[in-house]
Formats: C-alpha cells, sequence, structure tokens
C-alpha cells in the first residue's frame, strides 16, 4: 500500500490572506528579526553565530515576500474602497434625482386632482363614469390640516416647553424632588432652565375637535334682552358650536377625487 505524498497544484497555489492575517505575520516576524540581531550581537561562538546569521536571513526574505504580499493588499483594498466611495457618490447623486423627480411627479398630480375635483363641484357632479374608469368625488380623510399663524397667540395649556438642561442642573433637580426639598431650593436652579416654547398640537387638535364651551355646540346663545327675543348666533364660534383656540385652527378638510 502507497500513499502519495506529493502536493497538488491547489496546495502550492497561496491561498488569498486577509490583510489581518499578513500583517499579523509580518509583526511576528519583524519580532523574530529583532531577536536574531539581539542573539548575534551577544553571541560569542562562531558556529553558533554563523547559524544565526542564516536565520537571520530566512527571516529578512520572509519579511521581504510578506511585504510584497502586504503593498499588493494594500492597493486591492484601496481600490476597493475607492470604487466603494464612488458607487457611494453615484448612488447619493441617483438619490437626489428620483427626490426631485417624486416631488415633481406629486406636484402634478397634486394639480390634476385639484383641478378635476373643482371641474366636478362647480358643475354639481358627484362623479364620471366611463366604460374603463370612474372618477367620484369625496372628500378628504385624514388630519385635518392644523394652522398656527403666530404660535405666540396660543395660550400656555396648548405648549410645551423644550428644555436644554446641562447635567449638573437635571441632577440638582431630581435630587430637589426626591428629596422634597422646599420650594426657594429648586427655584435656586430653575433660573438657569433655558426652554423653547413650541405648541402641542396633539393637544390643540383634541381641544379644537370639541364643541364650543359657550354655546355646548348649539351655535347659538339665548339673547341678553326680553325673554321672547330671537336667539343670536354665537359670538365665540361665529355659529358652527367647534371650540376655538386664540392662534390656530383646523383648514376644511376640502374635497379629493377617487379614481377606480
Amino acid at each position: 500500500m502507497s500513499t502519495d505524498l506529493a502536493p497538488t497544484e491547489q496546495q502550492l497555489t497561496p491561498a488569498k490572506r486577509t490583510f489581518e492575517a499578513i500583517a499579523d505575520d509580518l509583526s511576528a516576524y519583524q519580532e523574530s528579526l529583532e531577536l536574531v540581531e539581539a542573539n548575534i550581537a551577544n553571541s560569542k561562538d562562531d558556529e553558533e553565530r554563523d547559524a544565526l546569521i542564516d536565520d537571520r536571513v530566512e527571516i529578512q526574505a520572509h519579511i521581504d515576500r510578506i511585504g510584497a504580499e502586504l503593498v499588493t493588499k494594500t492597493d486591492s483594498c484601496a481600490g476597493v474602497l475607492r470604487r466603494l466611495a464612488s458607487e457611494d457618490d453615484l448612488i447619493a447623486e441617483e438619490i437626489k434625482r428620483l427626490q426631485a423627480k417624486r416631488k415633481s411627479t406629486a406636484k402634478a398630480r397634486e394639480w390634476l386632482c385639484d383641478y378635476v375635483a373643482s371641474v366636478l363641484r362647480n358643475n354639481g357632479w358627484k362623479w364620471l363614469k366611463t366604460p374603463l374608469n370612474t372618477i367620484s368625488l369625496q372628500k378628504n380623510g385624514g388630519l385635518q390640516t392644523l394652522t398656527i399663524p403666530d404660535p405666540r397667540l396660543v395660550p400656555d395649556e396648548y405648549c410645551d416647553v423644550m428644555l436644554r438642561v446641562p447635567a449638573a442642573v437635571l441632577k440638582g433637580i431630581r435630587l430637589c424632588v426626591a428629596n422634597h426639598y422646599p420650594h426657594q431650593g429648586l427655584q435656586s436652579v430653575m433660573h438657569r432652565l433655558d426652554g423653547e416654547r413650541v405648541t402641542n398640537n396633539e393637544v390643540i387638535r383634541a381641544a379644537l375637535a370639541k364643541p364650543c364651551v359657550k354655546c355646548e355646540g348649539l351655535g347659538e346663545v339665548l339673547p341678553s334682552g326680553p325673554s321672547d327675543a330671537p336667539v343670536e348666533q354665537c359670538p365665540t364660534c361665529q355659529g358652527d358650536g367647534k371650540a376655538r383656540i386664540s392662534g390656530a385652527k383646523l383648514e376644511p378638510r376640502g374635497f379629493g377625487i377617487r379614481v377606480r
């Protein structure tokens, strides 16, 4: 029984090694070279010195080979990094182009929908139907558009304060609250708080969805004069029975179209 010990072509071909493996081998051979150089300097035996010199030549040959491999690997990695950076730039430009196209398409679609909806409403039509398509008029769904022209007019109960607090001050506040410090102790750090007043749109929407507090949603109020006088339009809600908040209002839903 015989065993074929001859290396195959695949075994003779160097495997593609990682950057880390090449760098580790280079560091190991450099450390070995430093150790051999130290032993040569301290050796007094000629034979031992000659053997160490031979080792130094062999180690240096390995270092040169690995160095060349590292150069090739470095160039390869640099090429990949350069290509990836170029692809990233191309992708970024394509994203900008598609975003601009999407914006333009959405604007054109919005204009056409508004145009068709206005034609239907102006003619009193609820839909247009053909053998292939039906375009119908419908009220827009979803949240009504909330407009706040001047947030300063909105009362404080409908606003929040976004605070920018130094960490040390926040820690002091927590200690004050946790230990039930007197009010004066809490005030000593409150003056350092810096905040931005912003409207709480969710709270505002909920409040505007409620009926008018003066007429309770009826849109009319009893006259202040004789009992037989006709009822008057509510001055607070102007007769629509809906709540009002200074500086904020819900816009009408408007109409859109549906294509089937």
